[in-house]
């Protein structure tokens, strides 16, 4: 019996490494309130390349990645020359449809920051975004290309029809 109880000690304590071991490849997000005003004042910080998440008309989440690091290719990510006209655009709608498909509503209690700065595992920034989610992680392909991953909610509604495609 006390073999049996020593080789599930040893089990549990294996599988727990194996899991701490993966998270090597994720960046860290910080909420940082100066990007969420640099966003909101509509003064795009320079050299980034932004990409946005959702429809054009109404995005989730806008990431700028410094140059030297990329976004690996997907359906979910487009890459746009953010302006201050089309901020002036997305900005209301990222600030008045936040939603965390999680924690809401608690999480919007008193001052919420839409603004994240992104490290690299190995340290030093990487990446903005100004998202309408709280949720979000962000994994390295490699050492210079970028994933993000942001949650939707299958069937997700709209608050105003007039802004769907």
């Amino acid at each position: 019996m006390r073999f049996l109880n020593t080789i599930s000690i040893l089990f549990v304590l294996v599988l727990l490494t194996g899991c701490t071991a993966s998270n090597k490849n994720y960046g860290v997000l910080t909420q940082d309130r100066a990007v969420e005003l640099s966003f909101k004042k509509f003064q795009i910080p320079k050299g980034y390349n932004y990409y946005y998440s959702g429809r054009a008309n109404i995005p989730d989440a806008i990431v700028g990645i410094k140059d030297g690091y990329t976004m690996r290719e997907s359906e979910f990510w487009h890459p746009i020359a953010l302006d201050e006209k089309q901020m002036r655009e997305w900005w209301g709608w990222i600030e008045n449809t936040w939603y965390d498909p999680v924690g809401w509503p608690y999480e919007r209690y008193g001052s919420v920051t839409l603004g994240w700065r992104v490290t690299a595992p190995a340290g030093g920034e990487v990446a903005v975004m100004y998202a309408r989610y709280s949720r979000v992680t962000v994994f390295f392909v490699d050492e210079t290309v970028l994933a993000f991953n942001v949650p939707r909610q299958r069937g997700e509604r709209r608050l105003w029809s007039r802004y769907d495609d």
